[in-house]
């Protein structure tokens, strides 16, 4: 992190390897510059441990240019990124895909991530899918205030501990519903 060969640096992939570890730090990732351009990470497929840093998201110019982060197939554990963090994304932020299925991630699914946010608008593809998340499905009131823009066309829930009632807005009600796989 920080140095001049990893801030050119458009592409990151390094999936399906014998990696182990952790991801990087929250204080390497301060480190980037806002002109870091990082677009793609693909890290999916290994044995990486321990959380997933927010700073990967939010927090600086160089995380608004995360198009695709993928990170399935691990050994992931904590929570997804928060409210907050995913709040401070501006309307430039272009995070297309997020894929994280297949880990240990707990907790509860952020609206933040499905509507309410510019990560919701331009999110394509969002799997969390076999983790051990628990909570509800986003709410009506979450789902109804989707732009009709709305670009997620896969939300994969299954292999969690959800629980409540199948929301409406979630399978008609919008444009942006129609658009889902």
């Amino acid at each position: 992190c920080g140095n001049p060969v990893t801030e050119n640096m458009l592409d990151l992939f390094l999936h399906t390897n014998a990696l182990s570890g952790t991801l990087p730090s929250e204080r390497c990732l301060a480190k980037r510059s806002n002109a870091a351009k990082l677009r793609i990470l693909r890290a999916n497929n290994n044995t990486i441990s321990g959380t997933i840093p927010e700073g990967l998201l939010c927090g600086n110019l160089a995380a608004e240019r995360m198009l695709d982060l993928s990170l399935h197939n691990n050994a992931l554990s904590g929570t997804l990124p928060t409210e907050t963090c995913l709040a401070q994304r501006s309307n430039d932020s272009v995070l297309t895909r997020f894929a994280v299925q297949d880990n240990k991630i707990s907790g509860t699914i952020p609206e933040g991530l499905v509507c309410g946010s510019p990560v919701a608008d331009r999110m394509d593809r969002l799997d969390l899918s076999a983790n051990a998340l628990s909570g509800t499905l986003p709410s009506e009131v979450c789902l109804v205030s989707r732009s009709t823009n709305a670009a997620l066309r896969v939300f994969r829930v299954s292999e969690n501990q959800i629980s409540g009632t199948i929301p409406e807005g979630l399978v008609c009600g919008n444009l942006a519903a129609d658009r889902m796989e």
